[in-house]
């Protein structure tokens, strides 16, 4: 059965949904908070300076905030569908967590490791894609990495499912290689995007909101 990606209990109440066509929906619930780590604060330090030094950080979205260590040290705005409990104690709470609750275009966006750790048995990925499209002003640059597939080689004895696979703490994941990665997010977003491969993460791109 179908439920919403923020339905999970013990989680935030997103019932307030401004663009309910940007509902996100999975065929079953994972383990997400499980791929929520504060290791990934180096590669926001990289791309902060190298795409963002410019930008006011009110106008960078952080696209999957995870644990919010990133946007707790730029000051970043964030979108998080699954924030866990006991965050108020760093002092931040997800601006977002719901896709359709984001109400403005951002000049840039950050989404790391966050298109991995979702399925697409339903389009569920597809649409987290064209959200981040969605999220971007024009002209505006959005850095999205992702896993390689080595990654999952690591794993102990995941299962099957869709495109990848779900492992033994419940979560899903799925490797990317770079040029897939790339031909897949400039499928989704269309021709009013450019995708180019990008040096930062394990497998990342660059993409620029032209129109």
């Amino acid at each position: 059965m179908k439920c919403n990606i923020t339905s999970v209990p013990g989680y935030a109440d997103t019932s307030k949904i401004k663009n309910p066509g940007l509902e996100i929906k999975l065929e079953k619930e994972f383990a997400y908070h499980k791929t929520q780590i504060p290791a990934t604060i180096s590669t926001y330090r990289q791309v902060a300076k190298e795409h963002f030094g410019n930008i006011p950080p009110s106008d960078v979205l952080d696209f999957g905030a995870g644990l919010g260590v990133g946007t707790r040290e730029f000051g970043f705005d964030s979108y998080e569908p699954f924030p866990q409990r006991g965050l108020e104690k760093y002092g931040w709470t997800p601006d977002y967590t719901e896709p359709g609750q984001i109400n403005k275009e951002y000049k840039g966006l950050i989404s790391n490791a966050v298109l991995n750790v979702i399925p697409n048995v339903n389009g569920e990925r597809d649409a987290a894609v064209r959200a981040i499209g969605k999220s971007l002003a024009p002209g505006g640059k959005g850095f999205v990495a992702a896993r390689g597939k080595a990654f999952l080689k690591e794993l102990q004895n995941p299962e099957p499912y869709g495109d990848g696979v779900v492992t033994s703490s419940g979560s899903f994941q799925k490797g990317f290689t770079r040029a897939e990665l790339r031909d897949y997010v400039a499928r989704i977003l269309g021709p009013d995007f450019v995708v180019a491969p990008a040096k930062l993460g394990d497998m990342s791109v660059l993409i620029t909101r032209i129109r």
